[in-house]
């Protein structure tokens, strides 16, 4: 009998959930914009217009909405929201947080702190910021082949991260520890906004071929404890993924012959990192190793040839090491270790990096030597040894009929 009085007094407690919430009294918020206004915090949430998404029936609302409101504090401007915003706003389905360029040249730290602390939010969304615009604009462009536009941002930034290394994706946790530690500075993935940001706003955007507006990845910017400092090119941007070892795959080209191109996929990376004092000089050097494929060619070569590869291998190393070096000259001058070069001193030469610790910023600008030996591997040609490029420059090489 007793048993039995256990048993059903247990299944009283599985009954329900003491703090649940129909969907249908929340706001479910996909992304989150902050900007500056003045003294102030201008936040933009985007949100989910269920009953469009759901719908089977094509119609004319938006599938998502935005609002601002502004505030002191970043908590005081949500807040604000809920006077226009018609339900309690949800926020563990975010996806994306834009910060507005303005705002993230004062620093971050305020925002991350509150973040952190929001038990709701979950911890998988990324950060991203807007390159001479504001993260209220961006959050009001209508996306094509997505209907939320916060899924296609961060689409954007995971797959070009998988296949181009162009840009790399940074949640919360990895942004704060960067934040907060000394040796090692942030990098936060740009956005910007092509096209007129009003004509995007509009449903025509999303019903023509080629939208008037769109939204792309702009390489890193790069910060300085907490404030943005400035935007890396290119290259700069895809060496910071080689040191920082994030390359899943991308593509290099090199050029060949006396017109043509040939691009090699990198099918696998890795980089490892060894810091050294010489004297008083401080050394890391960095060795990268990437197994390839060819993948493209435009010039006559012969890939039978084991010797033609070897020499491709070592115009890689040579042509893709000096752009590196030159990208690294280019970080160093921005004066903000973005590489995290200071941890590997930290951890290696603990004694040394307590007499810099203070002056890093100075030292990783002017003092610290960079060198940087490339180990390109030529696996495979693809599917056939020679180009066509082959018989078009060279008639005589095709079989007579």
């Amino acid at each position: 009998m007793m048993m039995i009085s256990l048993i059903l007094f247990m299944t009283s407690l599985l009954s329900g959930c003491w703090d649940s919430e129909e969907l249908a009294d929340l706001s479910i918020v996909t992304a989150l914009g902050i900007d500056k206004e003045e003294d102030k915090y201008k936040v933009t949430v985007q949100i989910l217009n269920p009953s469009e998404l759901a719908g089977d029936t094509l119609t004319t609302r938006s599938p998502v909405n935005s609002y601002t409101e502004t505030g002191d504090t970043l908590m005081e401007a949500l807040r604000r929201l809920t006077t226009t915003v018609p339900r309690r706003m949800y926020f563990s389905h975010l996806r994306i947080i834009i910060l507005g360029e303005e705002f993230a040249r004062d620093g971050i730290a305020g925002i991350l702190d509150l973040l952190s602390r929001d038990h709701e939010m979950r911890t998988d969304f990324l950060f991203a910021v807007v390159k001479d615009d504001s993260a209220k604009n961006v959050l009001e462009i209508l996306t094509p082949l997505e209907k939320i536009p916060a899924n296609k941002l961060w689409g954007m930034i995971q797959t070009s991260e998988e296949v181009w290394s162009g840009v790399a994706s940074v949640e919360i946790d990895e942004l704060i520890s960067a934040v907060t530690s000394k040796g090692k500075e942030a990098s936060i993935t740009g956005l910007q906004i092509i096209g007129d940001p009003e004509a995007g706003s509009k449903l025509p955007n999303v019903e023509n071929i080629v939208p008037f507006t769109m939204i792309g990845a702009y390489h890193e910017g790069a910060f300085q404890d907490d404030k943005f400092v400035g935007w890396l090119n290119e290259n700069q941007t895809r060496m910071l993924n080689n040191i920082a070892n994030k390359v899943k795959s991308t593509v290099i080209t090199i050029p060949c012959g006396e017109k043509g191109n040939l691009s090699l996929e990198v099918l696998n990376s890795n980089t490892e990192k060894k810091a050294k004092v010489k004297g008083n000089t401080p050394t890391i050097d960095v060795t990268i190793t990437k197994q390839t494929n060819i993948a493209d060619v435009s010039c006559v070569l012969d890939l039978t040839d084991s010797t033609e590869i070897t020499r491709l291998q070592k115009k890689v190393e040579k042509d893709l090491g000096k752009l590196m070096e030159e990208s690294v000259k280019g970080i160093q001058e921005m004066g903000t270790d973005i590489f995290g070069f200071g941890e590997e001193f930290k951890k290696n030469h603990f004694t040394y990096w307590k007499t810099v610790e203070n002056n890093w910023d100075d030292v990783f600008s002017n003092q610290l030597e960079v060198n940087i030996k490339l180990d390109v591997q030529i696996k495979g040609t693809g599917t056939t040894n020679q180009s066509f490029f082959n018989d078009i420059q060279n008639p005589m090489n095709q079989k007579e009929e």
